[in-house]
Protein backbone atom coordinates (compact mmCIF):
# COMPACT_ATOMS: atom_id res chain seq x y z
CA UNK A 1 0.00 0.00 0.00
CA UNK A 2 1.34 3.36 -0.77
CA UNK A 3 1.91 5.66 1.91
CA UNK A 4 1.39 9.71 1.22
CA UNK A 5 2.52 13.15 3.24
CA UNK A 6 2.15 16.43 2.46
CA UNK A 7 5.35 17.39 3.67
CA UNK A 8 7.03 14.98 1.38
CA UNK A 9 4.77 15.88 -1.69
CA UNK A 10 5.73 19.62 -1.32
CA UNK A 11 8.95 19.57 -1.00
CA UNK A 12 8.88 17.27 -4.13
CA UNK A 13 7.20 19.97 -5.49
CA UNK A 14 9.55 22.88 -5.05
CA UNK A 15 12.48 20.57 -6.05
CA UNK A 16 10.40 20.49 -9.55
CA UNK A 17 9.46 24.65 -10.00
CA UNK A 18 12.38 24.58 -13.22
CA UNK A 19 10.69 21.22 -14.99
CA UNK A 20 7.46 22.99 -14.44
CA UNK A 21 8.69 26.10 -16.24
CA UNK A 22 10.17 24.30 -18.90
CA UNK A 23 6.96 23.31 -19.84
CA UNK A 24 5.25 26.05 -19.48
CA UNK A 25 7.88 27.35 -22.60
CA UNK A 26 6.57 24.57 -24.48
CA UNK A 27 2.93 24.94 -23.96
CA UNK A 28 2.90 28.77 -24.70
CA UNK A 29 4.54 27.84 -28.35
CA UNK A 30 1.89 24.42 -29.11
CA UNK A 31 -1.21 24.45 -30.57
CA UNK A 32 -3.83 22.70 -28.78
CA UNK A 33 -5.69 20.15 -30.63
CA UNK A 34 -9.49 19.04 -29.97
CA UNK A 35 -7.86 16.10 -28.41
CA UNK A 36 -8.98 14.88 -24.16
CA UNK A 37 -6.41 13.58 -22.12
CA UNK A 38 -8.22 11.93 -19.07
CA UNK A 39 -6.36 10.59 -16.09
CA UNK A 40 -7.35 9.96 -11.96
CA UNK A 41 -4.87 9.72 -8.94
CA UNK A 42 -6.59 6.17 -8.24
CA UNK A 43 -6.05 3.95 -11.12
CA UNK A 44 -9.18 3.79 -14.15
CA UNK A 45 -11.62 4.63 -11.74
CA UNK A 46 -14.08 7.36 -10.14
CA UNK A 47 -15.42 10.53 -12.03
CA UNK A 48 -13.08 10.46 -14.63
CA UNK A 49 -14.02 6.88 -15.79
CA UNK A 50 -17.73 8.06 -15.99
CA UNK A 51 -17.09 10.74 -17.89
CA UNK A 52 -15.25 9.12 -19.97
CA UNK A 53 -17.42 6.37 -20.79
CA UNK A 54 -19.46 9.54 -21.43
CA UNK A 55 -17.12 10.88 -23.83
CA UNK A 56 -16.76 7.88 -26.02
CA UNK A 57 -20.17 8.05 -26.54
CA UNK A 58 -20.33 10.90 -27.88
CA UNK A 59 -17.33 10.20 -30.32
CA UNK A 60 -14.85 12.49 -28.30
CA UNK A 61 -10.73 11.81 -29.23
CA UNK A 62 -9.01 11.26 -26.04
CA UNK A 63 -6.43 9.56 -24.51
CA UNK A 64 -5.97 8.01 -20.87
CA UNK A 65 -2.51 8.61 -19.40
CA UNK A 66 -1.48 5.83 -16.93
CA UNK A 67 1.31 5.72 -14.18
CA UNK A 68 1.32 2.07 -13.57
CA UNK A 69 1.14 -1.34 -15.32
CA UNK A 70 -1.64 -2.16 -13.63
CA UNK A 71 -3.19 0.95 -14.36
CA UNK A 72 -2.60 -0.27 -18.25
CA UNK A 73 -3.80 -3.60 -17.97
CA UNK A 74 -7.20 -2.26 -16.53
CA UNK A 75 -7.68 0.50 -19.11
CA UNK A 76 -7.10 -2.19 -21.55
CA UNK A 77 -9.43 -4.53 -20.00
CA UNK A 78 -11.62 -1.73 -20.30
CA UNK A 79 -10.64 -1.49 -23.96
CA UNK A 80 -9.50 2.52 -23.22
CA UNK A 81 -6.57 3.12 -24.66
CA UNK A 82 -3.71 4.75 -22.91
CA UNK A 83 -0.49 6.66 -22.92
CA UNK A 84 2.51 6.83 -20.38
CA UNK A 85 1.59 9.65 -18.22
CA UNK A 86 5.59 10.56 -17.21
CA UNK A 87 7.00 9.88 -21.11
CA UNK A 88 7.26 12.35 -23.95
CA UNK A 89 4.34 11.09 -25.72
CA UNK A 90 2.49 11.68 -22.34
CA UNK A 91 4.03 15.26 -21.98
CA UNK A 92 3.20 15.87 -25.85
CA UNK A 93 -0.51 14.75 -24.99
CA UNK A 94 -0.71 16.89 -22.63
CA UNK A 95 0.69 20.09 -24.25
CA UNK A 96 -2.05 19.41 -27.03
CA UNK A 97 -4.91 18.41 -25.56
CA UNK A 98 -7.55 20.70 -25.61
CA UNK A 99 -9.02 19.51 -22.30
CA UNK A 100 -7.63 17.49 -19.94
CA UNK A 101 -9.94 16.01 -17.25
CA UNK A 102 -8.31 14.90 -13.98
CA UNK A 103 -9.91 13.97 -10.22
CA UNK A 104 -7.25 14.53 -7.84
CA UNK A 105 -4.79 16.95 -9.16
CA UNK A 106 -2.84 18.16 -12.49
CA UNK A 107 -0.49 15.58 -12.04
CA UNK A 108 -3.36 12.88 -12.68
CA UNK A 109 -2.13 13.99 -16.43
CA UNK A 110 1.36 15.25 -17.49
CA UNK A 111 2.00 18.16 -14.63
CA UNK A 112 4.33 20.00 -17.18
CA UNK A 113 2.20 20.40 -19.67
CA UNK A 114 -1.38 20.75 -18.23
CA UNK A 115 -1.20 24.90 -18.43
CA UNK A 116 -3.23 26.13 -21.36
CA UNK A 117 -5.68 23.26 -21.48
CA UNK A 118 -9.32 23.38 -20.24
CA UNK A 119 -9.18 21.62 -17.11
CA UNK A 120 -11.97 19.37 -15.99
CA UNK A 121 -11.17 19.18 -11.99
CA UNK A 122 -13.95 16.27 -10.99
CA UNK A 123 -12.43 15.91 -7.63
CA UNK A 124 -12.74 12.29 -5.91
CA UNK A 125 -14.98 13.24 -2.84
CA UNK A 126 -17.33 15.62 -0.67
CA UNK A 127 -15.50 17.87 1.55
CA UNK A 128 -16.66 16.51 4.73
CA UNK A 129 -13.78 17.68 6.26
CA UNK A 130 -11.28 20.75 5.32
CA UNK A 131 -8.87 20.67 1.97
CA UNK A 132 -7.27 22.51 -0.07
CA UNK A 133 -6.40 25.40 1.59
CA UNK A 134 -8.63 25.96 4.03
CA UNK A 135 -6.23 22.85 5.50
CA UNK A 136 -3.33 23.84 7.32
CA UNK A 137 -1.65 20.51 6.22
CA UNK A 138 -1.74 21.53 2.92
CA UNK A 139 1.48 23.94 2.89
CA UNK A 140 3.39 21.30 5.20
CA UNK A 141 6.99 20.68 3.63
CA UNK A 142 9.68 18.56 4.83
CA UNK A 143 12.15 21.12 2.89
CA UNK A 144 12.57 24.07 5.74
CA UNK A 145 9.65 22.16 7.79
CA UNK A 146 9.59 25.30 9.96
CA UNK A 147 9.73 28.56 7.31
CA UNK A 148 6.85 30.79 7.65
CA UNK A 149 7.77 31.46 3.70
CA UNK A 150 7.89 28.15 2.29
CA UNK A 151 4.31 27.66 3.41
CA UNK A 152 3.24 30.71 2.31
CA UNK A 153 5.15 30.06 -0.93
CA UNK A 154 3.28 26.47 -0.84
CA UNK A 155 -0.22 28.32 -0.13
CA UNK A 156 0.78 30.40 -3.10
CA UNK A 157 1.21 27.90 -5.57
CA UNK A 158 -1.70 25.88 -4.80
CA UNK A 159 -3.88 29.21 -5.14
CA UNK A 160 -2.12 30.32 -8.31
CA UNK A 161 -2.02 26.71 -10.55
CA UNK A 162 -5.93 26.13 -8.99
CA UNK A 163 -6.83 29.20 -11.31
CA UNK A 164 -6.54 26.64 -14.16
CA UNK A 165 -9.30 24.99 -13.25
CA UNK A 166 -12.32 25.62 -16.02
CA UNK A 167 -15.01 23.67 -14.42
CA UNK A 168 -15.46 21.77 -10.90
CA UNK A 169 -18.81 20.08 -10.45
CA UNK A 170 -20.02 19.64 -6.65
CA UNK A 171 -22.88 17.58 -5.38
CA UNK A 172 -25.13 19.93 -4.23
CA UNK A 173 -25.12 24.26 -3.19
CA UNK A 174 -23.58 23.39 0.57
CA UNK A 175 -20.79 21.60 -1.05
CA UNK A 176 -20.19 23.68 -4.13
CA UNK A 177 -19.35 26.52 -1.00
CA UNK A 178 -16.74 24.26 0.66
CA UNK A 179 -14.78 23.28 -3.07
CA UNK A 180 -15.30 26.99 -3.84
CA UNK A 181 -13.36 27.84 -0.45
CA UNK A 182 -10.90 25.04 -0.40
CA UNK A 183 -9.50 25.94 -4.11
CA UNK A 184 -10.06 29.62 -4.15
CA UNK A 185 -12.10 29.77 -7.60
CA UNK A 186 -15.46 31.87 -8.12
CA UNK A 187 -18.14 30.51 -7.78
CA UNK A 188 -18.99 30.32 -11.55
CA UNK A 189 -17.00 27.53 -12.49
CA UNK A 190 -18.26 25.22 -10.05
CA UNK A 191 -21.27 23.59 -11.13
CA UNK A 192 -23.74 22.02 -9.01
CA UNK A 193 -24.47 18.77 -11.38
CA UNK A 194 -23.66 15.58 -8.84
CA UNK A 195 -20.57 13.66 -8.94
CA UNK A 196 -20.24 12.02 -12.31
CA UNK A 197 -18.92 8.76 -10.32
CA UNK A 198 -22.11 8.26 -8.67
CA UNK A 199 -24.56 8.00 -11.68
CA UNK A 200 -23.81 4.29 -11.50
CA UNK A 201 -25.65 4.33 -7.93
CA UNK A 202 -29.16 4.69 -10.58
CA UNK A 203 -28.69 1.54 -11.80
CA UNK A 204 -26.73 -0.99 -10.22
CA UNK A 205 -28.70 -3.21 -8.28
CA UNK A 206 -28.02 -4.81 -4.82
CA UNK A 207 -27.41 -8.51 -6.45
CA UNK A 208 -25.61 -7.06 -8.84
CA UNK A 209 -23.24 -5.24 -6.72
CA UNK A 210 -22.92 -8.67 -4.50
CA UNK A 211 -21.91 -10.52 -7.46
CA UNK A 212 -18.83 -7.89 -8.02
CA UNK A 213 -17.13 -8.22 -4.57
CA UNK A 214 -18.54 -12.16 -4.41
CA UNK A 215 -16.30 -12.59 -7.58
CA UNK A 216 -13.23 -10.50 -5.84
CA UNK A 217 -13.73 -12.28 -2.26
CA UNK A 218 -15.19 -15.35 -2.11
CA UNK A 219 -16.21 -15.00 1.63
CA UNK A 220 -18.62 -12.42 0.56
CA UNK A 221 -20.47 -15.09 -1.08
CA UNK A 222 -23.58 -16.94 0.36
CA UNK A 223 -25.93 -14.85 2.72
CA UNK A 224 -23.71 -13.32 4.51
CA UNK A 225 -24.39 -9.52 5.85
CA UNK A 226 -21.80 -7.42 4.41
CA UNK A 227 -20.29 -4.49 6.18
CA UNK A 228 -17.99 -2.28 4.97
CA UNK A 229 -15.41 -0.84 6.68
CA UNK A 230 -13.40 2.67 5.25
CA UNK A 231 -11.09 4.43 6.98
CA UNK A 232 -9.03 7.29 5.28
CA UNK A 233 -6.51 7.83 7.84
CA UNK A 234 -3.26 8.63 5.60
CA UNK A 235 -0.73 11.13 7.19
CA UNK A 236 2.15 8.65 6.70
CA UNK A 237 2.22 7.09 9.74
CA UNK A 238 0.32 3.67 10.74
CA UNK A 239 -3.50 4.16 11.34
CA UNK A 240 -4.27 4.54 15.18
CA UNK A 241 -7.40 3.27 14.57
CA UNK A 242 -6.60 -0.24 14.07
CA UNK A 243 -7.88 -2.36 16.54
CA UNK A 244 -5.76 -4.14 19.19
CA UNK A 245 -5.99 -8.02 19.54
CA UNK A 246 -8.66 -8.24 21.97
CA UNK A 247 -10.34 -5.85 19.56
CA UNK A 248 -9.94 -7.94 16.58
CA UNK A 249 -11.46 -10.60 19.00
CA UNK A 250 -14.25 -8.97 20.21
CA UNK A 251 -14.93 -7.51 16.56
CA UNK A 252 -15.26 -11.53 14.93
CA UNK A 253 -17.29 -12.42 17.75
CA UNK A 254 -19.92 -9.86 16.35
CA UNK A 255 -19.38 -10.61 13.20
CA UNK A 256 -20.07 -14.27 14.12
CA UNK A 257 -22.50 -13.98 15.97
CA UNK A 258 -24.47 -11.22 13.17
CA UNK A 259 -23.11 -14.31 10.33
CA UNK A 260 -21.50 -11.20 8.26
CA UNK A 261 -18.25 -10.45 7.29
CA UNK A 262 -16.35 -7.16 7.79
CA UNK A 263 -14.86 -6.23 4.17
CA UNK A 264 -11.98 -3.66 4.78
CA UNK A 265 -11.37 -1.11 2.40
CA UNK A 266 -8.52 1.26 3.58
CA UNK A 267 -7.34 4.77 1.78
CA UNK A 268 -5.28 3.88 -1.15
CA UNK A 269 -2.82 6.31 0.65
CA UNK A 270 -3.35 4.81 4.06
CA UNK A 271 -0.87 3.21 5.96
CA UNK A 272 -1.13 0.02 8.45
CA UNK A 273 -2.24 -3.34 8.29
CA UNK A 274 -5.64 -4.40 8.64
CA UNK A 275 -5.05 -8.19 8.93
CA UNK A 276 -6.73 -9.84 12.37
CA UNK A 277 -3.95 -11.34 14.42
CA UNK A 278 -6.17 -14.74 14.06
CA UNK A 279 -7.37 -16.85 10.98
CA UNK A 280 -10.89 -15.76 10.75
CA UNK A 281 -12.62 -15.60 7.23
CA UNK A 282 -14.76 -12.55 8.66
CA UNK A 283 -12.90 -9.80 8.01
CA UNK A 284 -11.66 -9.42 4.43
CA UNK A 285 -9.60 -6.72 2.50
CA UNK A 286 -10.80 -5.16 -0.22
CA UNK A 287 -8.24 -2.83 -1.71
CA UNK A 288 -7.95 -0.85 -4.75
CA UNK A 289 -5.43 -3.19 -6.40
CA UNK A 290 -8.19 -5.59 -6.01
CA UNK A 291 -11.52 -2.98 -6.98
CA UNK A 292 -10.05 0.49 -8.30
CA UNK A 293 -13.84 1.67 -8.53
CA UNK A 294 -15.67 0.63 -5.32
CA UNK A 295 -18.42 3.06 -5.97
CA UNK A 296 -20.33 0.38 -8.18
CA UNK A 297 -20.30 -2.15 -5.47
CA UNK A 298 -21.88 -0.08 -2.95
CA UNK A 299 -25.26 -1.51 -2.73
CA UNK A 300 -23.73 -4.63 -2.06
CA UNK A 301 -23.19 -3.56 1.28
CA UNK A 302 -25.77 -3.60 4.07
CA UNK A 303 -23.97 -0.57 6.45
CA UNK A 304 -20.99 1.39 5.84
CA UNK A 305 -18.27 2.06 8.82
CA UNK A 306 -16.30 5.03 8.33
CA UNK A 307 -14.61 9.18 9.26
CA UNK A 308 -14.37 11.23 6.44
CA UNK A 309 -14.69 9.17 3.42
CA UNK A 310 -17.12 10.50 0.54
CA UNK A 311 -18.56 6.87 0.21
CA UNK A 312 -20.80 8.52 3.03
Amino acid sequence: MASFSFGAGNAQKLARIPLYGLGRLVTLVTPRTGRWVFGCGAGIADGALALWREAEKRGIDAVWLTTTPHERADAEGAGIPTLPKMSWHGFWATARARVAVVTHGFGDVNPYAVTGAFVAQLWHGIPLKRIGLDAPELVRSAFLPNSALVRRLIGWMYARSAQRIGVLPAASHLVRGRLESAFGIDHRRIAVTGEPRVDVLASETPDGARRVVAGLIPEAGAERTLLLYAPTWRDGDADPGIPSAEEWRAIIEVLARRDAVLVIRSHRLGEGDYTPPVDTDRVVLLGADLLPDVTPAIPAFAALITDYSSLV
